[in-house]
């Protein structure tokens, strides 16, 4: 949805057409349809092309997964829908490329985790061993991700409060993963840790937790251990 996508709540976005909040909804909803003023200050104020407003995706319909997102805490519920947005995005030209180019598979290594606390060194250093690391430095985080089939792209955040984030999204008959760093940290270390981090959302969580409803307390809980995850055995191998 492009006001989402922008990052724009209804009131605001109907205070910028001069129109009301209800009108937004019926809009949205396709309850109603715009007239062409409406459309053309529409497409002014969203950036998106007239044609976007018309077009029907049944791409939109499929649901995300094990959605995580770093400072969640203290970010902002349209700053995460808007990011979603984006990733959804992302999704889908992910799906058109896949017509002509050959993406690596996704390779995350199963994991059995049995234990309420999963030991995250010793998870950490499975993954090193069944993707055949060894002991040598990573040199670039985001090139491994990738080579093991995620989908890693940096984006500009609209907010300091979010450094990362990561989702599994339905495309067709299987998972994908998207990974992406925010491109304003202007920090090459912090890169390689984000990375490593969103990896240790997937290994530890996916399939298990959708952090949108978890808890405070669950939240950070997630994130300390994907944050130990990065630091014990991944993010302490980097080559600076």
């Amino acid at each position: 949805m492009a006001r989402i996508y922008r990052g724009l709540t209804s009131a605001e976005l109907a205070e910028r057409l001069e129109i009301t909040k209800q009108a937004i909804y019926q809009l949205e909803n396709g309850k109603n349809s715009p007239k062409l003023e409406t459309l053309l200050r529409l497409s002014s104020e969203l950036q998106f092309p007239r044609e976007f407003f018309y077009q029907h995706d049944p791409r939109d319909r499929d649901g995300q997964s094990n959605v995580f997102f770093r400072a969640q805490l203290t970010t902002q519920k349209i700053e995460q829908l808007s990011q979603l947005e984006k990733m959804k995005v992302l999704a889908k030209i992910h799906g058109m490329l896949e017509h002509y180019v050959d993406f690596p598979a996704l390779d995350v290594p199963p994991i059995s985790l049995e234990d309420e606390r999963p030991d995250c060194e010793e998870i950490a250093n499975w993954v090193r061993k069944a993707w055949s690391l060894g002991d040598a430095p990573i040199e670039n985080a985001v090139r491994l991700l990738e080579r093991h089939g995620f989908i890693v792209t940096s984006l500009p955040v609209s907010t300091t409060q979010i450094d990362a984030f990561s989702m599994g999204q339905a495309l067709e008959d299987r998972t994908c993963y998207y990974v992406v760093l925010g491109s304003n940290k202007n920090s090459a270390v912090r890169r390689q840790f984000d990375a490593t981090h969103e990896l240790g959302h997937c290994v530890l969580h996916h399939g298990s937790v959708n952090s949108l409803e978890l808890g405070k307390e669950e939240h950070r809980e997630i994130e300390s251990e994907a944050n130990r995850f990065a630091a014990v055995r991944i993010a302490e191998k980097l080559s600076h």
